[in-house]
């Protein structure tokens, strides 16, 4: 099959070359300037009808799309289901809706960012700005979109956060206060709020742990999966899937909750270690209504959420001198990067200690026969040397030669 050029007349009096080619019985058009450029366009798309590559994307807009889009996502958590839904229903589709799919690009993914900016945190948008991204590739991978304009695009001007209360505010009680609180729980309650302190697991996390997932023999809890109503998913990354240190303390409690309940008996591997009185999984929103907010108003501390339990868990982690790679395969981030924007502010600010290291290391490498003296007087020696260099240069008479003026 070969295609063809049609030359004519503009209406201000230039040439335009059209390239035409048949797909079945359709024939397919695009008008360019230059002969070369239809010449090549046309070559180029014969080809791809001669080898099946061709895509006959049939025009659609952003709100069609994305209607079908969402529908067509069966493997969504309902969680992130109704997070998408609400982003779409309530901001993109009202401001991008009627837009031809193809003709989103930079310039009105700007003009949307421009218009939300003040009304939806940096971080919502970044979300939002995420979705479109995953939509428009998608649209791409099932033919019906020919190019995603905005990949990697650097013209994108994207969200950040330019005022204080723009970032997300990370609550963290004190060890008194976390303390105060587990104290002022129902008895029965006590091992899961432990837990939860312990090894800064996820609420849904918490309620999928089985005691096949309780490794006495090493001291962990292994999280295998995760519960949002009504079933269990498997965590959505790799990382996710992870295995919790966990003290003796709290081995104790779990082996005193598994006594209690099974006497000498080992339970099935697929009994839930915090089950409700039906034995299912627990519902999150008792736990938090019923159970936890109480406990706070009790122990008069101020109310955060259950998450926050894990904000505290980094956070002692941090204050204890942990290395952030550990911290962060305990909480299960998907990457370390997560670990140091979220908590990096918490760790303690050691950049005159690193300095008088480099200092200690450097004196240390000189001669032997010189450390002796060195060490004693480190302090006066480096101190006087300054002021040396200090006046040489109010002489001037110091020149920079390379000498170590340490």
């Amino acid at each position: 099959m070969k295609g063809w050029i049609v030359t004519r007349m503009a209406g201000d009096g230039t040439k335009r070359y059209d390239a035409a080619w048949r797909i079945g019985r359709k024939i397919k058009t695009k008008t360019f300037i230059k002969r070369k450029d239809a010449d090549r366009h046309l070559v180029g798309e014969v080809r791809k009808v001669q080898t099946g590559e061709y895509r006959d994307v049939k025009p659609i807009s952003f709100g069609e799309y994305a209607d079908q889009w969402l529908k067509g996502r069966s493997n969504l958590k309902p969680s992130t289901r109704r997070a998408y839904g609400t982003d779409l229903t309530k901001h993109l589709i009202p401001a991008l809706g009627d837009l031809p799919l193809g003709y989103i690009g930079p310039e009105e993914v700007n003009k949307y960012l421009a218009s939300q900016t003040g009304k939806l945190r940096p971080k919502t948008l970044t979300n939002q700005l995420s979705l479109i991204a995953k939509m428009m590739n998608d649209a791409v991978a099932a033919d019906r979109l020919t190019v995603n304009r905005l990949h990697r695009s650097k013209a994108i001007q994207r969200p950040r956060a330019i005022r204080e209360d723009d970032e997300i505010t990370v609550e963290i009680l004190t060890h008194a206060e976390v303390n105060t609180a587990l104290d002022a729980l129902p008895p029965k309650w006590y091992p899961f709020f432990f837990t939860a302190v312990c090894t800064g697991m996820r609420l849904g996390e918490l309620l999928a742990l089985r005691w096949m997932d309780l490794d006495d023999e090493h001291g962990r809890l292994r999280v295998r999966r995760t519960y949002y109503r009504p079933h269990f998913y498997v965590p959505k990354t790799k990382r996710s899937l992870r295995a919790v240190d966990i003290g003796d303390q709290l081995l104790a409690v779990l082996r005193g909750v598994r006594r209690a309940r099974f006497g000498d008996a080992a339970p099935a591997p697929d009994v839930l270690i915090f089950p409700s009185r039906t034995g299912g999984p627990l519902i999150p929103e008792n736990v938090r209504a019923r159970v936890w907010r109480p406990a706070l108003v009790k122990a008069g501390v101020k109310h955060v959420r259950i998450h926050s339990l894990r904000h505290f868990y980094a956070s002692a982690l941090i204050a204890q001198g942990e290395n952030i790679k550990y911290i962060s395969s305990q909480l299960g981030h998907a990457s370390v990067q997560i670990t140091v924007d979220r908590y990096g502010h918490l760790f303690p600010d050691e950049r005159r200690a690193a300095a008088g290291r480099f200092e200690q290391r450097l004196a240390s490498s000189k001669n032997p026969a010189d450390q002796a003296e060195t060490s004693q007087n480190t302090a006066t020696s480096t101190e006087s040397r300054g002021l040396e260099v200090l006046r040489d240069i109010e002489n001037g008479e110091h020149t920079r030669t390379g000498e170590n003026t340490l």
